[in-house]
């Protein structure tokens, strides 16, 4: 699909045939999962990496 979009000059990830609720959805997922991974980064920055495992081997 994608190679098509380059063809037809659209940018590839265009959001231009979705509602404003559906982006607006959509934009709210990926802040929640940037912030998620930014909580991860910071725990993985901090603590050991056999403090990961299940029951803290």
């Amino acid at each position: 699909m994608q190679p098509e979009l380059r063809a037809s000059h659209h940018r590839p990830g265009a959001f231009e045939t979705i509602s404003p609720i559906d982006r607006s959805i959509l934009g709210e997922a990926v802040r929640e999962i940037a912030l998620a991974q930014r909580r991860l980064a910071n725990v993985a920055a901090y603590s050991e990496t056999d403090d990961w495992l299940p029951g803290g081997r």
